[in-house]
């Protein structure tokens, strides 16, 4: 992605590092912002922009044009992630509103642990021919962490 869009590897990494920090104040701050506005209708906003921003990702000929797309990105993560707990309880019957609120925290470990083992490794990022690094078998180009005793 560097040499494409002619940035360093450090620059480059600000397309993860962004969005994540936006996505940290969006969380606090979007659900505040819209107030009583129907959460349903916000979260498929929300879906819309991320679509949108992820093809906009995919077709950005810019760095500017990626890391804005990025910002948004990380508008809708945080504003989804905000959301979703507290609309999952409205979205089912009664008695399985126990159900529904468990499901929110037991599932943010399994995304968490997801996203370490398939990201690709750092020497594949940094262009690297080898897909092996230190403290991980690669499979295919991916990265899965081996610990060690």
């Amino acid at each position: 992605m560097s040499d494409q869009l002619g940035i360093s590897v450090g620059t480059a990494g600000l397309t993860v590092t962004v969005p994540g920090v936006i996505a940290a104040f969006a969380s606090i701050c979007l659900p505040l912002a819209v107030g009583r506005l129907d959460r349903r209708v916000l979260l498929a906003a929300l879906l819309a922009v991320m679509a949108i921003g992820s093809v906009v990702s995919a077709l950005a000929p810019a760095f500017t044009i990626l890391i804005v797309s990025r910002v948004l990105a990380g508008i809708t993560v945080g504003g989804f992630w905000a959301i979703a707990g507290s609309i999952a309880v409205r979205l089912v019957p009664g008695p399985s509103v126990p159900r529904a609120q468990l499901g929110n925290p037991a599932l943010v470990p399994g995304v968490a642990a997801t996203a370490l083992l398939m990201a690709p490794s750092p020497s594949r990022a940094a262009g690297s021919p080898s897909r092996l690094r230190p403290g991980s078998a690669g499979l295919g180009g991916w990265s899965f962490p081996v610990t060690s005793g």
